[in-house]
This record gives C-alpha cells, structure tokens and sequence, in this order.
C-alpha cells in the first residue's frame, strides 16, 4: 500500500492514470473505423501475503485466484478481456517443496529439482 508521505503522488498519479484510460476508450469509441486494440491485463506488484489479502478482501469485488512459475496473483475481470491483476512473489504465499530430481538431457546432462508449491495457510485465513 501506499505510505502516506506519498499520499498526494499517489492521488495525482491515480487521476491521471483513471484520466487516461477515459480518454482512451472516448478515442476507440469515436473513431468506429479503426481496429480494436488487444485488451490486456493492468498490473499492480505487492512484497507481502498480508498485503495481497488486504485487498482480496474488498467488498463487493470478486477476485479470482492463480499462479504462475513466479507469481501468486488473484484478478479481477472485466468486459472486453481486460483485466486487473494484483500480484506477489510465489515465495511469499507458498513454500516450495523439492520433491525429487529429474534428468536434463542436455550437454553435460545435468539433474534439476523437482518441486511443488505448498501453500499452508489460504490467503484469507485470518480475515473478518
């Protein structure tokens, strides 16, 4: 989250970014004879589980949970394929647990660990 001594950036970054994107879909809207852009995802990074579920918690926003090989990150969908994803550090939602080794077939051939990603306590776990 923000800290406060970074409050005013924040509010002024937060309206010209909210600003933007009104101008942006006015742009597509009104100009019917160009293509549509590809929809995509809008990014946000957290360093802590604990911030992570602050905002999983939300009223009133349903949020939907995944991983990828780096990231825990729940998002939010929305019409058109766009989305907002709110993402963490794997490591810090998870422990990852070696569970063997595998062969590389490569020069040299070399083993690699084989692992899987346990997550002990949900997300929300804790939460009102």
């Amino acid at each position: 989250m923000a800290p406060n001594s970074c409050e005013g950036f924040e509010q002024t970054t937060r309206a010209a970014y909210v600003n933007g994107l009104r101008q942006l879909a006015d742009f597509v809207e009104a100009h019917p004879e160009l293509p549509v852009p590809f929809a995509g995802g809008h990014n946000v990074f957290v360093g802590t589980k604990a911030e992570l579920a602050t905002f999983a918690r939300l009223p009133g926003v349903r949020w939907d949970k995944s991983v990828d090989p780096n990231y825990f990150y729940i998002r939010h969908t929305f019409d058109g394929g766009h989305s907002y994803d709110i993402n963490v550090q794997r490591e810090q939602v998870c422990r990852k647990v070696v569970t063997g080794t595998r062969l590389v077939p490569a020069e040299p051939a070399h083993e690699v660990d084989v692992f899987e990603w346990v997550c002990d306590e949900p997300l929300l776990a804790g939460g009102q």
